[in-house]
Formats: structure tokens, C-alpha cells, sequence
């Protein structure tokens, strides 16, 4: 990443601290959305044993490329610079999807994704790094076909990811640009005793950083097929030592210590603790679905839709405001779903260790 680009993301993580400090301590709202993230899809080509966004019968109305080009450019004059992480479902099934990412570049919008891979071919890629990213974020669960290939439910992911990472590499470094490319690891039972030789492979991929997250599930069939059983959580500890070890050494490893440590207590059904002790969604989230609805977290009520209202009009609306609290107070916070999730908990200290990172990768 840029020196650039990590300075105007520290700034940005610099008056987001101050503001929900003044929050925290006054009631008084000054805040802003800083952590933008946007579901162009909720369809995908993987069947990932995870996930339900595969499992639905149906799918929600979709906003058109236009819609969603004139809602990103109305919050950039709201917010100024802002990075805008995309999300699916899988974006790249989404017609339009490129495009969409070269409009952000073409109108001075950050912009993110994460990806499961599979459209990363070498045109794409090119197109993809000319588009000036923050991050790319692909998923890959493991360098063993047959352990990846059966988390992701289709046959020949494993080599086609690793294709497409390498694609990104190339094309990363034709453009001369600084873009991290991290690779997000869905760690479970299956999975984890893989994750040294993961890391290993992606010091070997010029740019690119792991950035390894526990499963979450709520079903108790799911966390029984998926999360660590007593038998198992003296290996995983020592497997995450092991890790905490290989990030000390300088290897490429996003994740903080803290949340690495926390790891076993998720799998444990313990509380979490890693980053700022309270849920933050309610002061830093706006979530964007592809009908246009606001939402600051799954687990609340939408605040509003942007296809009918400005951004800053909901921001500032009684229904936004009626519900920060509720997401302060959220019991769910350093439970088994949420705990784990880096954008509601992640502190200042934890974004400027992230940063140096990620400057690092680039």
C-alpha cells in the first residue's frame, strides 16, 4: 500500500477515534461513517459449507450499475475521501462489477473487495489493478486442493485462486502499483494444522498478507461439524502460538496478536476479548445491500435506503439515532458471532499496527 493511502487512512482512523470518544463520554454525536461497506450481490458461484448466501431460493431486487455509481459519489461528498469495501455474496457475479470499480477510481473513491476468487483471471486482474485499489482480499482456506476444494464446495477452486492471486501479483507489479493482496482464511476444525504452510506460500507472492479468521456460526449442527471439540483445543492453541511465533519473525501475518490469541476462546463458546471492549458498528458502519437498505449490522433493523434518501440524511435521521445506543449495549458483542469481527472492535492502536503492515506488504 501506498505511504499515501495509509495516511489518509490513518487520518481517517484518527478523527473516527476522537469522535466516538466524544460519544462514549458525553452522548454527544459527532460521528461519521467511516467503515463503508457495500453488497452489490447477494448470489455466488461457490457453495461454500459455511455460508447460506447459496442456500437462498431466492434473491433480493438489485440496484443497476448507475444507482450504485450515484449513491458511492453522493457519500463522497458527504464524506470526502472514503474507502468503500465491497462485498457479496460474489461481487464479481454481479454484471457491472468492474466497471463499478473503475468509476471509483475515475471519481477518487478507495475502494476494496473480497473475493472468493474465482473470476481473477489475467484480463480481470489487469483491469482490477489499474483501478487503483486499497486491498484485494481473495479467500483461500488451505495449499491442500482437497481440504480447500471441500470447504468451498466446487472442485478446482484451490488451483484457480492460487492463479488468480499470482495474476494479481503480476498485474500489481506491471502497474507499479502497492495494493496489498490478502488472503482471507476461514480457519475451522478442518483447516487450521494447514495455516503455517499457507503462510509460507503467500511469502512467496509478491504483496500479499494472510489475514486468517475464525468460523462463525450460530446453528449448533453447523458448530459441531465445524467448530474445535475439548480433544482438539491444546493442538489449536499451540497451532496459534506457532502463528503469533511466524508474525513476530517478520512473516506475513495481518492478524494482531490479541486476535490470534482470542481464537481458542471463540472456539470454546468463551467471550472474546481483543480491541476496544464495546460494540462500535453503531458508531462507524453504514452497510449498504443491494436494494439500496442501510443497516449498521446484521443483528439490527435498516436505518434507512439510499435510493430514496441521502447517506448524511440517515446518518443524522431519528431511526439511526434511536438505535446507537441499542448497538453500544449489544449482548452480542463479545459473543460467538460477533467477537470475532474485526471492523465493530478493532481500536486505534490495532489500525495503526495495521497500517505499518499493510504499508510493509506494499
Amino acid at each position: 500500500m501506498k505511504a499515501t493511502d495509509v495516511l489518509k487512512l490513518g487520518r481517517i482512523a484518527v478523527s473516527r477515534a476522537a469522535r466516538e470518544a466524544v460519544y462514549l463520554r458525553s452522548g454527544v454525536d459527532i460521528t461519521r461513517p467511516s467503515s463503508i461497506r457495500a453488497i452489490v450481490t447477494e448470489r455466488c458461484n461457490y457453495k461454500c459449507l459455511y455460508c447460506n448466501h447459496w442456500r437462498q431460493q431466492s434473491y433480493p431486487d438489485e440496484m443497476s450499475l448507475e444507482e450504485w455509481q450515484g449513491i458511492l459519489t453522493s457519500l463522497r461528498s458527504f464524506l470526502g475521501y472514503y474507502v468503500v469495501q465491497f462485498m457479496g455474496g460474489e461481487p464479481f457475479v454481479w454484471k457491472g462489477f468492474v466497471e463499478l470499480i473503475e468509476s471509483c477510481a475515475a471519481n477518487e473513491i478507495g475502494w476494496g473487495v473480497i473475493t472468493n476468487g474465482s473470476a481473477l483471471t489475467k484480463s480481470v486482474a489487469e483491469r482490477m489493478a489499474q483501478a487503483q485499489p486499497v486491498n484485494i482480499d481473495v479467500s483461500l482456506d488451505s495449499t491442500d486442493p482437497a481440504v480447500h476444494d471441500r470447504a468451498r464446495g466446487v472442485a478446482g477452486s484451490r488451483d484457480k485462486v492460487m492463479e488468480g492471486i499470482r495474476h494479481l501479483s503480476d498485474a500489481r507489479a506491471a502497474v507499479g502499483a502497492q495494493f496489498p493482496i490478502r488472503i482471507k482464511t476461514t480457519v475451522d476444525r478442518h483447516n487450521f494444522g494447514g495455516l503455517e504452510d499457507l503462510i509460507k506460500w503467500a511469502a512467496n507472492v509478491p504483496g500479499t498478507i494472510v489475514d486468517p479468521s475464525p468460523v462463525r456460526l450460530a446453528a449448533p449442527d453447523a458448530q459441531a461439524h465445524h467448530y474445535l471439540g475439548p480433544a482438539e483445543w491444546a493442538q489449536f492453541e499451540a497451532a496459534m502460538m506457532r502463528l503469533i511465533e511466524m508474525k513476530r519473525a517478520g512473516w506475513p501475518i495481518e492478524t494482531t496478536e490479541a486476535k490470534l490469541r482470542a481464537f481458542a476462546s471463540h472456539f470454546r463458546g468463551e467471550r472474546t476479548e481483543h480491541g476496544y471492549e464495546e460494540c462500535r458498528v453503531g458508531l462507524r458502519n453504514l452497510n449498504i445491500n443491494p436494494m439500496g437498505d442501510v443497516t449498521h449490522c446484521w443483528n439490527f433493523e435498516r436505518i434507512g435506503n439510499l435510493r430514496s434518501q441521502s447517506a448524511k440524511a440517515i446518518w443524522h435521521s431519528p431511526d439511526r439515532q434511536a438505535q446507537v445506543e441499542r448497538t453500544i449495549n449489544c449482548s452480542q458483542a463479545k459473543g460467538n458471532l460477533c467477537g470475532m469481527a474485526c471492523s465493530s472492535h478493532r481500536s486505534l492502536a490495532q489500525e495503526v499496527s495495521r497500517g505499518l503492515m499493510l504499508l510493509r506488504a506494499g
